[in-house]
């Protein structure tokens, strides 16, 4: 079944550019009509797009603070 790429974006939880990029690069079956895209979202599944996870892990300081603050201290710093 083919959808829009509002349609994928809110099916596979990314952003319509992501779905694009993902689209142009051939990371995620499309066909273009015109200037629109359209995706054949069958089969697909977000683990097909690696680890959402995103950002950078927490420097030690910053750990350390979040530890300091769930056992109820206030953080140094």
């Amino acid at each position: 079944m083919e959808v829009s790429v509002q349609g994928a974006a809110v099916q596979l939880s990314l952003s319509p550019q992501r779905v694009r990029a993902l689209a142009a690069s051939g990371r995620l079956a499309a066909r273009k009509l015109g200037r629109d895209w359209a995706i054949d979202i069958d089969g697909v599944g977000l683990s097909d797009f690696g680890d959402r996870s995103g950002g950078r892990p927490l420097s030690a300081r910053s750990s350390w603070a979040i530890l300091e603050m769930l056992a109820g201290k206030e953080p140094e710093g």
